[in-house]
C-alpha cells in the first residue's frame, strides 16, 4: 500500500512538474514577443530623442534626416533644414524658444506594406513672451527598413483619418493617444 501511495504521489509530482514546465515555456514565449515589441518601441524613443537633441542644439541637417517624407533624399533634407533654420530664427526674434521635448511610450507598432509605423506622444516646453507654454502633440514614426531608422511627422492635432488622406502610405490602424491640454506658466518677476 505504501508503495502504491508513493507511486501516486510521484505520478502527481511528474504531472505538476510537466504543467509547470509548460506554463514557464508559455510565459517565456509570451514575454519574448513582448520584449521584441518593447525593444522596437525603445528604438523609436531613442531615435526620437536624437531628433530632439539635433533640433534643440540647432543641428538642423541632422534633424531633417529624422523628418518624415514619402520620398526622402539628401536634397529634400537640406531644403527642410534651411526652412527649419529660418523658422527657428523667426521664432527666436519674437522671443519664442523651444526649451525641451520629451517622448512617451509609443503605441503598438503596425506594419503597412513595407513600412513600420506607430504614434509617439510628445511634450514640448516652449518659452514664449511672458512665460512657458507646455503643449502636447502626437508624432507618427515611420520606418522603411524594419526599424533601423525612424522618421517622424507631427500630426498637428489632426485625426488619423485626415493624416491618411494626406499620406495614403500611413496606416489607419495607428492609434493616436488622447493628450493633456496645454498649460501656461507665467514668468516669475
Amino acid at each position: 500500500m505504501q508503495k502504491y501511495c508513493l507511486k501516486v504521489q510521484y505520478a502527481k509530482y511528474k504531472m505538476m512538474k510537466n504543467k509547470l514546465g509548460i506554463i514557464l515555456l508559455l510565459l517565456m514565449v509570451g514575454s519574448s514577443s513582448v520584449m521584441a515589441i518593447t525593444k522596437a518601441q525603445q528604438g523609436v524613443i531613442n531615435q526620437a530623442n536624437k531628433m530632439a537633441k539635433a533640433y534643440l542644439s540647432k543641428h538642423y541637417i541632422t534633424y531633417a534626416q529624422f523628418a518624415y517624407s514619402a520620398h526622402p533624399s539628401a536634397v529634400a533634407d537640406t531644403q527642410l533644414a534651411e526652412e527649419v533654420e529660418k523658422h527657428m530664427a523667426d521664432l527666436h526674434a519674437q522671443k519664442n524658444d523651444i526649451l525641451a521635448m520629451s517622448f512617451s511610450e509609443p503605441t503598438a507598432i503596425v506594419k503597412a506594406g513595407k513600412l513600420l509605423q506607430c504614434a509617439v506622444p510628445v511634450k514640448i516646453l516652449t518659452h514664449i513672451s511672458g512665460g512657458n507654454l507646455t503643449r502636447y502633440t502626437n508624432m507618427i514614426a515611420v520606418s522603411a527598413d524594419n526599424g533601423k531608422h525612424w522618421r517622424f511627422m507631427d500630426t498637428g492635432g489632426k485625426s488619423i483619418e485626415t493624416i491618411v488622406r494626406q499620406f495614403p502610405e500611413i496606416s489607419s490602424k495607428i492609434v493616436l493617444p488622447a493628450l493633456p491640454n496645454e498649460t501656461y506658466e507665467p514668468d516669475q518677476h
